[in-house]
């Protein structure tokens, strides 16, 4: 069951591979470059279809669910992490099941088995608990003519359908099925933006958000039962005498994830509940609307770090840092300049509609705001690739400033909103991420690096 590696070849292929494009990336880029259609697509569809007031909850609901963080601690990570470590000594067979070191299969075994039990628990846990913080949350600021309460209630639950699968996905990617995972994920986000764009055209209102969140929780669900299973049921066969400790080996890492995965909530996702509370559904929606698209930037660039890091992983287990930092220099590069391009071209598209005073302007948020919004996801594009690296080595010392960035962020966002509205709060969130975060993390970077590859600084 392994993923096919094609040779480099002349033509479109040898530049792709030049590019850095090998299948991974390219079933991971080409559904983040569709998804990035669709998402404009569905911004304007909101647009249209959606009142100011219901763009705000809208929104507000999507930055909320983000709090599944507080579940799942990180632990989908922590997995594609430790899998990769033990195929780094294990190959896929012809009948699509591993083999090789004994007991790093005894080891991978015993982790699907964490695996599936956390998986359920922490699923069923965030329906139970989300749903009615939700509809306390929303319900302070209730407005006459929004039903929101059935679309909250459906989006949990589908969103928890999805966290239970995440893990699983993310323990065969770490055992090389990258391209494949990254194609489940590709389609999955592909139906989610195409139900959203479809449910909204046909006066779905705010049910178009759980219509598109149980039409992403399909596609992988379906594809572990149908495809995956034989590979799944074959490696839960396998007895798993002295296997991994979750105590000594899961949980060191994970907790520091976890943080780091918390902070992350806090860093990217909690300016539309806070502008919610303080400013109102409009100025929400309206700053909801502006992180939605800026942040196509990071995750489009980023295809070319995530779709990497069970190599990374990989290299690290064999010590091979010479190979790792190759690979590492060259994606990085590529990363940043397909952010950058995509950046600029998102600043020239809102300066045009600016210009020609579209009404689509009064929706979003002021070019001084965007603009900061863009380049704060440059910067963390590169942040986020260095904390990458730095976690292939089953460490994160980026907990520490990640934390730290959570609560600047967090800080200045609440007096921000309160005196200078949606320019403040981004341009706010732009100075602690190139400072802190980017200028801090980077020098984190190049102090693990050294130490832990032996080298000096």
């Amino acid at each position: 069951m392994p993923d096919r590696v094609d040779a480099p070849r002349g033509g479109v292929r040898g530049a792709a591979t030049r590019l850095g494009i090998d299948r991974a990336v390219d079933f991971t880029v080409s559904g983040r470059v569709l998804t990035l259609t669709l998402g404009l697509l569905a911004a304007a569809f909101v647009v249209r279809f959606l009142s100011r007031v219901e763009q705000g909850f809208h929104y507000t609901f999507l930055s909320l669910l983000t709090a599944q963080v507080f579940f799942e601690l990180g632990f989908a990570y922590t997995t594609m992490q430790l899998a990769a470590h033990e195929k780094a000594r294990l190959e896929w067979q012809a009948d699509g099941t591993l083999g090789g070191d004994a007991s790093a299969l005894h080891r991978l075994a015993s982790l699907q088995s964490l695996t599936l039990r956390w998986s359920l628990v922490v699923a069923v846990v965030f329906i139970l608990c989300l749903a009615p913080a939700g509809l306390w949350f929303f319900g302070r600021a209730d407005v006459a003519g929004v039903t929101w309460r059935g679309a909250w209630v459906w989006l949990v639950a589908a969103t928890g359908v999805s966290l239970a699968t995440t893990p699983v996905l993310a323990l065969l990617e770490g055992c090389g099925l990258v391209a494949r995972v990254a194609l489940v994920r590709s389609i999955a986000t592909l139906a989610s933006q195409a139900t959203l764009c479809v449910a909204l055209a046909f006066g779905a209102g705010l049910r178009s958000a759980p219509m598109a969140a149980t039409a992403a929780a399909a596609v992988p669900l379906t594809w572990l039962l149908l495809q995956a299973r034989p590979a799944l049921v074959a490696l839960a066969s396998v007895s798993a005498p002295g296997g991994l400790s979750w105590r000594r080996e899961v949980w060191p890492l994970q907790w520091r994830l976890g943080l780091s995965w918390l902070s992350g909530f806090f860093i990217y996702y909690a300016f539309n509940p806070i502008l919610f509370q303080i400013a109102g559904p409009t100025e929400a929606g309206r700053f909801g609307l502006a992180l939605s698209v800026t942040g196509t930037i990071s995750t489009v660039g980023l295809a070319w770090i995530s779709t990497r890091v069970p190599t990374f992983s990989g290299l690290v287990a064999q010590r091979r840092f010479v190979d790792l930092d190759r690979l590492f220099w060259r994606s990085l590069a590529q990363a940043v300049l397909v952010a950058g391009l995509l950046a600029a071209g998102l600043l020239a598209g809102v300066a045009v509609l600016t210009f020609a005073q579209h009404p689509l302007t009064t929706r979003i948020v002021e070019p001084v705001a965007f603009l900061a919004l863009v380049l704060a996801a440059l910067a963390n594009v590169v942040a986020s690739s260095e904390a990458a690296y730095l976690r292939s080595y089953k460490q994160d010392p980026f907990m520490g400033i990640s934390l730290l960035t959570a609560v600047l962020v967090t800080g200045s966002a609440v007096m921000a909103a309160r005196a200078y509205g949606t320019t403040g709060v981004a341009v706010t969130y732009l100075g602690v991420i190139s400072t802190v975060m980017l200028v801090g993390g980077h020098l984190i970077f190049v102090r693990k690096r050294a130490l832990w590859q032996g080298t000096t600084p």
